[in-house]
């Protein structure tokens, strides 16, 4: 093969080398960086600030766990809302009017009162307090005998009973909760099957 020049060898006349092949440029001159530095005018990448709570965050965190904290210790210590008490829960009758919570105990630790029975009453409207009567004359009764074991007049015991009040009534609450209370006191175990 020859060149423009006649040369049969390929090499330019003088013999010095061929010019170099076309990817060539890719290969740095001599004394030169063997790479280029392309990050120039872009910014490092730096990881966004850690954040933080604000005070405000963390005083409502703080009221939160108070507020579990209290509610916690508030059940631990036996006390039930009224409209929440179930069968089988022992307590100390207070006699009073009205009673938004009350403090249960163990069966085997001293008491005069346990529940045995809670019973949701239908009624289009709030019961009169005749209309309560006879509704713990038509469910406590009954339910006495079935849970003690003998029949409520030949009992040694008492029936009292918890009603909601026309607000509890009026966000859904409608049970009858009837309980039995030794007028003696003293008792250290559930009246459950006790024929007393």
């Amino acid at each position: 093969m020859s060149d423009l020049s006649g040369n049969a060898s390929g090499l330019p006349s003088g013999g010095t080398q061929p010019p170099a092949p076309w990817n060539s440029a890719l290969t740095p001159p001599a004394g030169s960086a063997p790479y280029q530095d392309l990050t120039g005018g872009i910014s490092p990448v730096v990881a966004p600030p850690k954040k933080r709570l604000s005070t405000r965050a963390i005083v409502w965190i703080v009221v939160l766990v108070v507020i579990v904290v209290a509610g916690i210790a508030w059940v631990a210590s036996g006390n039930v809302s009224a409209g929440n008490i179930k069968v089988g829960a022992c307590f100390t009758d207070t006699s009073a009017t009205t009673v938004t919570t009350i403090k249960t105990v163990s069966c085997t630790k001293t008491h005069d009162s346990e529940v045995f029975d809670n019973q949701v009453v239908t009624s289009d409207s709030y019961p009169t307090s005749d209309e309560w009567d006879a509704f713990a004359q038509q469910y406590c009764l009954p339910a006495f005998a079935s849970y003690v074991g003998i029949d409520y007049n030949d009992s040694v015991l008492n029936i009292g009973y918890y009603i909601p009040d026309s607000n509890s009534w009026s966000h859904g609450d409608k049970t009858l909760t009837c309980y039995a209370t030794d007028p003696n006191g003293g008792l250290t175990s559930s009246i459950k099957g006790s024929g007393r």
